[in-house]
């Protein structure tokens, strides 16, 4: 399967990512990866309020196929995403994050 940005995608799709309002990510354990360059591209204001992901199997490739230096997949996503300010909820094998930090932006560039 060919691979790209999610700027990237969207923009060949004619869709801007002023307009995203949620974010639902399942890829399998490599949500950390996807995060990190989502979060590199986009312009802070531009970040959507809202992103769901599965965490159960970040947390288990940790056990299995341990990063470097012992880094933490789960870990990794919240420390990014907690320093674009997004308040995180554990609900049950996911993870609710909410962008409060520039919430009031971000929603009202969703709701024009």
């Amino acid at each position: 399967l060919p691979c790209s940005s999610i700027t990237n995608l969207l923009a060949e799709r004619f869709l801007s990512s002023e307009n995203i309002g949620m974010v639902q990510i399942d890829i399998e354990g490599y949500e950390y990866i996807l995060l990190e360059g989502f979060m590199k591209e986009l312009p802070d204001h531009l970040l959507p309020p809202v992103i769901h992901f599965e965490r159960k199997v970040m947390v288990a490739q940790d056990e299995i196929y341990p990063l470097q230096e012992g880094k933490k997949r789960l870990k990794i996503a919240e420390d990014l995403m907690k320093s674009k300010g997004y308040a995180l909820h554990h609900e049950g094998e996911d993870l609710l994050a909410i962008r409060v930090s520039g919430f009031r932006a971000s929603f009202d560039n969703v709701m024009s």
